[in-house]
């Protein structure tokens, strides 16, 4: 059976994308992996935490998103600033509502040099539960780490974690934004008003 010049090159250019592919696949597989076991629960709750999330952050296609309004109102302070503008630590485990973004604003790191450091790739959601090695160089993040203003009260439009609430503001410690606001848990309900340092 003779083929025609032009099934042989489209069975050949099938073929050779099919071995790029395969290929790519392969060098993906033998980079360095950080598997973590995370129950449907977690996933589901951070696939509703980072619906909505601003432009700069990763997204994930295909889910409805919310479309909330958030009630800003200025206030005092119940305490200084986070103290991310201190030393910084040397890792960090992601929590649910946080990707590596958020981490190198929390931390005024670079956030080039804080993926390169975990070997990690922009763009890509990553489970909580990884542990971040924290880039300890002195370069700061680039550009301003508030997204918001604050201090501010800030009424939830949706449930969502404390971490992703810090993530909204951008440079707020959520270890701090629990203590000003007594919660013993890092879930909150819609609706709910923080006290926003």
């Amino acid at each position: 059976m003779h083929m025609s010049r032009k099934t042989t090159r489209f069975l050949f250019t099938v073929i050779l994308g099919t071995l790029v592919f395969v290929l790519s696949a392969c060098s993906l597989t033998s980079a360095p992996k950080k598997d973590i076991a995370v129950s449907q629960t977690a996933i589901s709750l951070l696939y509703t935490q980072m619906a909505g999330t601003l432009a700069a952050t990763p997204t994930i296609e295909n889910l409805p998103t919310a479309t909330a309004t958030a009630t800003v109102t200025p206030t005092i302070p119940a305490t200084p600033p986070s103290p991310t503008t201190g030393p910084r630590p040397a890792s960090y485990t992601l929590q649910i509502g946080e990707y590596p973004y958020c981490i190198a604003r929390r931390f005024n790191v670079d956030p080039k040099e804080l993926l390169t450091l975990n070997a990690l790739s922009s763009g890509i959601i990553y489970a909580p539960g990884l542990t971040l090695s924290i880039p300890q160089t002195g370069h700061p993040f680039p550009g301003t780490r508030a997204l918001r203003p604050h201090p501010v009260a800030y009424t939830l439009p949706a449930q969502m974690t404390v971490y992703k609430v810090a993530c909204l503001f951008g440079d707020v410690d959520p270890q701090v934004i629990m203590q000003n606001n007594g919660l013993t848990s890092p879930l909150i309900n819609s609706g709910v008003t923080l006290q926003i340092p």
